[in-house]
């Protein structure tokens, strides 16, 4: 089967904030790989062969003429070893050579042949590559938001304001037990409202804690969903490429050939 396909992309590991109310995660991606263009290994090598080739001949042999010559060779073979190269890779692709073919011509192939394979494998890699740009932003959302927010969690500021509340109404209730006739009745009822919590200062904590984990709730939710279409689709992908190559496994030479043709 092949194993080896263009598509994953890095993403930073991101921290995860523990709430009592939200468990955060975030995924990793590899980068994707750069492709070579086609017979840039064989050119570059064979043209630095031949040039010092030939310089070093001309040296040795003491003439421009000797030099020349041997540097003439030198250059004959860089091309050789150029075209060897590229040949190869294009022997290896055989039927895959027919990435060549048109867009149009692939859009009106007929599924089972091999231009419309390829053509199939084309739209599932264009696929991956949207779901890795999707999750990447997803990711990035979520990065932003972690941390923005340092405070008790909701659940923990909800429990103190339900604390406070209970304390107030039975303070309130001492209150209105008093005997207002009593000479100390107004003293007595402010000892009594000075114990009370004042909870309007937890309220606007709870609800910017509340704001923060929902939001950072609903950006886990699209990480996750991102993740999912992502690791589907590159499933596909490598179905899509098996099919195509026959499960034959490409060298990394002529897989990035073949995506090169495609377009990818």
């Amino acid at each position: 089967m092949q194993k080896r396909f263009a598509g994953m992309m890095t993403g930073t590991a991101l921290a995860v904030l523990s709430l009592s109310a939200l468990t955060a995660s975030v995924y990793l991606l590899a980068p994707l790989p750069a492709l070579a263009g086609p017979g840039n290994s064989g050119d570059h090598g064979g043209g630095n062969s031949g040039n010092h080739g030939g310089g070093n001949s001309g040296g040795g042999g003491g003439n421009s003429g000797g030099g020349n010559a041997s540097g003439s060779s030198g250059g004959g073979a860089s091309h050789a070893g150029g075209a060897a190269g590229n040949g190869s890779v294009h022997s290896e692709l055989k039927g895959l050579n027919a990435a060549h073919a048109s867009l149009t011509a692939m859009a009106n192939a007929a599924p089972t042949s091999q231009v419309g394979r390829l053509a199939a494998y084309r739209t599932a890699a264009l696929a991956t590559q949207t779901d890795a740009q999707t999750l990447a932003a997803a990711q990035a959302a979520y990065a932003a938001l972690v941390g923005t927010y340092t405070g008790p969690s909701a659940t923990d500021l909800a429990a103190q304001i339900a604390a406070a509340d209970t304390a107030n109404a039975a303070l309130q209730s001492q209150i209105d037990a008093l005997d207002p006739t009593s000479p100390t009745y107004a003293a007595d009822a402010a000892a009594l409202q000075g114990q009370m919590t004042d909870t309007s200062q937890l309220s606007a904590e709870l609800q910017q804690a509340q704001t923060y984990e929902t939001d950072l709730a609903q950006l886990q939710a699209t990480v996750d969903a991102a993740q999912t279409s992502y690791s589907t689709d590159q499933a596909t992908e490598q179905t899509a490429l098996d099919t195509a190559t026959g499960g034959r496994t490409l060298s990394d030479a002529a897989l990035a050939e073949l995506r090169s043709e495609l377009g990818l």
